[in-house]
């Protein structure tokens, strides 16, 4: 449930986090609208929070402004700021428009077309899954969906409890979308570190061996990146 708009004056650098005015005021809004619900903090598994870029104009209140984006390019670097997470595509469309005079390779498509289309072919086998679980897999993967489940494991054919999230999406997020450390892979590939009690490290032995065999993470790293993770759950996705 969310959100707020509040300023944010704490160091970018820092991890941001949620605040005790913020939780009231969201569980205020959720008790009026649901009072049968009785919602309380003690039913919160995590929290999220994070900074938006806001780009400065003639309002008072950073919040009155537009979310509009600004894309500009100097000595090869394009940068953005503003924009928000619904107009992802087309903020990446005019970067690529930005950017094909410095790349003579890209060329601009424009397509209107959805862009996790299936291509024939790209049908989930025949595996045990239920209609939500296929509809969300292929709408979520697209024409990858079909190398994320040709597993040899059957049991990262299963659910992880709690979540719609198949282990196999744990494995094809390690192997195949840049993960760099634990919290890559928990709390923005998968988002299971979120929809999970404490993180989700109630699992992390499975985790570990997965990020073991497709990362090649040896025991010492593995310890390393579970600390630093635990480390950062509680102190930012958790409830204050």
């Amino acid at each position: 449930m969310g959100t707020t708009d509040l300023d944010h004056g704490e160091p970018l650098n820092n991890e941001p986090r949620i605040s005790f005015p913020e939780i009231e005021y969201l569980l205020d809004i959720v008790r009026y609208q649901f009072p049968s619900v009785e919602l309380e903090r003690s039913d919160i598994l995590s929290t999220f929070a994070g900074v938006r870029p806001v780009i400065g104009g003639s309002k008072k209140r950073p919040s009155s402004e537009k979310r509009d984006h600004s894309i500009w390019e100097q000595d090869g670097m394009i940068s953005v700021s503003g924009g928000k997470l619904t107009t992802f595509r087309l903020i990446a469309q005019d970067v690529l428009r930005v950017a094909a005079p410095l790349i003579p390779s890209v060329e601009e498509r424009g397509t209107p077309d959805p862009p996790f289309n299936k291509r024939k072919g790209d049908e989930l086998p025949p595996i045990s899954l239920n209609h939500f679980l296929r509809r969300r897999l292929e709408g979520r993967y697209g024409s990858h969906v079909m190398h994320i489940m040709q597993t040899e494991m059957n049991e990262d054919l299963e659910r992880i409890p709690g979540t719609n999230t198949l282990w196999a999406e744990v494995r094809w997020g390690a192997r195949e979308e840049g993960i760099m450390h634990l919290e890559d892979l928990l709390l923005r590939r998968t988002r299971i570190g979120i929809l999970l009690e404490k993180g989700g490290t109630g699992y992390l032995d499975r985790i570990r061996d997965i990020c073991r065999q497709e990362l090649g993470w040896d025991l010492k790293r593995w310890e390393a990146e579970a600390a630093s993770y635990k480390k950062l759950w509680e102190e930012c996705y958790s409830l204050p």
